[in-house]
């Protein structure tokens, strides 16, 4: 796939000599494999990393992509089709020999944990500390863990963009608390493994991060658009448009990813991408014009009402990051626009469409 060749590449140009090496022969855990993430990450690190092994372990709650299964198919992923959050990890042959682990498992649209929030805490809160405890005496050179920019709820517009020393405003039970409350628990467990047994805790912030490996229904904004564009269909906009969001190309953050992770020391980072920060109503616009221009789109941003009833409620009205910190540590600054991001993300789609049907990312 050209488009997946091509982000892959660019991932590898943007990683230093030093990082690549921090990779090499390693044996890479990664849990929620099968996630949006999951696609171009275990293909960057199958195609570039030069590991000695790569482990997947997802319990594939949204379904088993054909992708996926392909590459256990072929020998370049050992798969473990398990709940971290109850796995027994001896399961995993040789498991103390792991030494890079980049726990992702969790739902992550907001449609899907609020339908399931108990998965969702406890993929998050069991699953990390399941990994901890099994490898807080273990020789690891990282444990990377997923949080989310939803740590820092609704800010203040003082606190935009927001810097990885704001400390969130979040309503602990509402609706999205089960993704908000188990990750900002969750980072708790790894600033405290971190100090205690000197796990070496790398805690991401991701801001809305789209393209390639995202599900289409899965009820996101940068989905709902594509699918509209893709099948020629009015581009649903459920809420008055105004809130706002910064969103960060797949390949951009994979980048960050792995330089993050690479730090082997304790931080938290923000990843993302801090501007333009557009209204849910521009980021729409800006879909349908790419896919006028392009795509022989026919199709027009409608106002719609959600069925489900919590859509909108607790929901950030700005969210966008301040990437100062993560920037001067990394190294790295987002390489491709919003504009390039949608464009890639829709050829993708369209130039692929029916064998991503076959293989599930549809």
């Amino acid at each position: 796939m050209r488009v997946l060749e091509e982000d892959l590449n660019a991932v590898s140009h943007s990683i230093s000599t030093e990082e690549k090496e921090f990779y090499k022969d390693g044996v890479i855990l990664i849990t929620g494999c099968a996630g949006a993430i999951g696609y171009e990450f275990l293909h960057y690190l199958i195609h570039y990393a030069g590991a000695k092994r790569i482990i997947g372990i997802d319990n594939c709650c949204l379904g088993y992509p054909n992708w996926m299964k392909r590459l256990v198919e072929t020998g370049q992923l050992e798969f473990y089709h398990r709940d971290i959050s109850v796995m027994d990890l001896d399961e995993i042959m040789d498991a103390e020999e792991v030494t890079h682990i980049f726990h992702m498992a969790s739902l992550a649209s907001p449609v899907a944990y609020r339908e399931n929030p108990l998965l969702t805490m406890d993929a998050n809160v069991e699953g990390c500390r399941n990994l901890l405890e099994y490898y807080k005496n273990k020789k690891l050179k990282t444990f990377c863990y997923f949080s989310s920019s939803e740590i820092y709820g609704s800010p203040e517009d003082a606190q935009i963009p927001t810097s990885e020393e704001q400390w969130g405003r979040v309503n602990c039970v509402g609706p999205r608390a089960c993704y908000d409350e188990a990750k900002r628990y969750s980072e708790t467990l790894c600033q405290v493994f971190a100090k205690k047994y000197n796990v070496p805790c790398v805690i991401l912030r991701p801001f809305n991060i789209f393209g390639p490996g995202m599900k289409l229904n899965d009820g996101r904004m940068p989905t709902d658009c594509a699918r509209a564009v893709v099948l020629n269909k009015d581009i649903p906009v459920y809420s008055d448009g105004t809130p706002t969001r910064t969103f960060c190309y797949m390949s951009d953050a994979i980048t960050w990813i792995l330089k993050a992770a690479a730090r082997g020391t304790f931080d938290v980072f923000n990843i993302g991408m801090d501007s333009p920060e557009l209204t849910m109503l521009g980021y729409a616009k800006m879909c349908a014009l790419i896919g006028q221009k392009s795509f022989g789109y026919e199709g027009k941003v409608e106002f719609q009402v959600s069925e489900d009833q919590d859509f909108l409620t607790d929901n950030p009205r700005r969210r966008c990051p301040d990437l100062s910190y993560s920037q001067k540590k990394l190294g790295f600054h987002p390489q491709l626009s919003t504009e390039e991001g949608i464009y890639r993300f829709l050829t993708f789609l369209t130039e692929y469409r029916e064998q991503l049907e076959e293989e599930g990312t549809w």
